[in-house]
């Protein structure tokens, strides 16, 4: 049985996904998952998602109620595959909803995903300086993106904070030398208590942050260079095995197999910059208004207390 996170960006993910998959007329799609919900119409599930007014729940994916709406609808499928062959971020498999971290608490970590603005137009004197109103960010939709671009490997739950942090602080923190502060460590501890006292997909940690930004007007901020990523696993093994799949999704050198079991090789600079995929690249253009360079970083910034044989080894995380 396949579950699927109830939100307007997951369900768009799952269409987008099904789509790719089988050419299906979209209102017939929508129609036939919206069954597949248990729900009588499109509309229905319209209404039952605005009632939920920001919550997230699992509802249960019945492939048979899908492919009998689809043949009312006159769109049958001969070969559907099953939802369970479409898991993500917005559906898992699993015995039961809720079930991926059944046997207790997750292990969060926090990964800092660095990310570079491009304001060659605004240097040029060819655009206005961009400004983001954090209040209208759609953080869910850019969560579900990254868990979907970064879905390989072992299996986890990916949160964000409902604030970003931009080139004004991290520069500020440059002139320090402090090499926690200039990696904002605080930044990232911060968003790993608040994850351990909220259970939403979207951290509130925008109070939290405020001390720290060089810039404290959040409704008028620079677009981000940085965003901390919580990765929820069953255990520090899982998430750290998910990390070293992102980096090879993101094309990150170091990261690949051939180079980790070569240990005489001489480091460049440029071996743990990662290039941001298409999907990415376009989500965080849309989400924060300007564009953005391909060039990104993904490095451990905070996590609960690491088991002791992964203590002292260097590049772990």
């Amino acid at each position: 049985m396949a579950y699927l996170t109830l939100t307007a960006p997951n369900l768009k993910l799952l269409k987008d996904q099904v789509r790719d998959a089988y050419k299906i007329p979209s209102s017939h799609l929508s129609e036939a998952i919206a069954a597949a919900l248990g729900f009588a119409s499109h509309a229905a599930l319209n209404a039952h998602l605005k009632g939920l007014a920001g919550q997230s729940v699992s509802m249960p994916l019945f492939d048979s109620l899908f492919e009998e709406r689809l043949r009312t609808l006159g769109s049958p499928i001969q070969d559907w595959r099953g939802f369970d062959n479409f898991c993500s971020a917005a559906v898992m498999r699993d015995d039961e909803p809720g079930g991926r971290f059944r046997h207790g608490s997750p292990f969060r970590m926090v990964y800092n995903f660095w990310i570079a603005p491009d304001f060659e137009r605004v240097l040029a004197g060819k655009a206005k300086p961009p400004f983001v109103n954090h209040e209208h960010v759609d953080f869910e939709y850019l969560r579900s993106v990254i868990a979907d671009e970064f879905r390989f490997g072992s299996p986890v739950e990916i949160r964000l904070g409902n604030d970003t942090i931009d080139q004004v602080t991290v520069h500020a923190r440059e002139a320090t030398r402090d090499s926690n502060l200039m990696k904002c460590h605080d930044f990232a501890k911060l968003l790993l208590d608040a994850a351990r006292k909220q259970s939403s997909t979207i951290i509130d940690v925008r109070s939290e942050w405020e001390p720290l930004h060089q810039l404290k007007e959040r409704r008028h901020a620079p677009p981000p260079i940085l965003m901390p990523i919580v990765v929820e696993s069953h255990d520090a093994e899982d998430g750290i095995l998910w990390s070293q799949q992102a980096r090879m999704r993101l094309g990150v050198f170091a990261a690949n197999p051939e180079n980790l079991m070569n240990p005489a090789r001489q480091q460049r600079d440029d071996d743990h910059q990662g290039y941001l995929t298409d999907r990415l690249h376009k989500a965080l253009a849309k989400c924060f208004n300007t564009p953005y360079l391909p060039y990104c970083l993904l490095d451990w910034a905070a996590s609960d207390p690491l088991p002791a044989y992964y203590q002292g080894i260097a590049g772990f995380r």
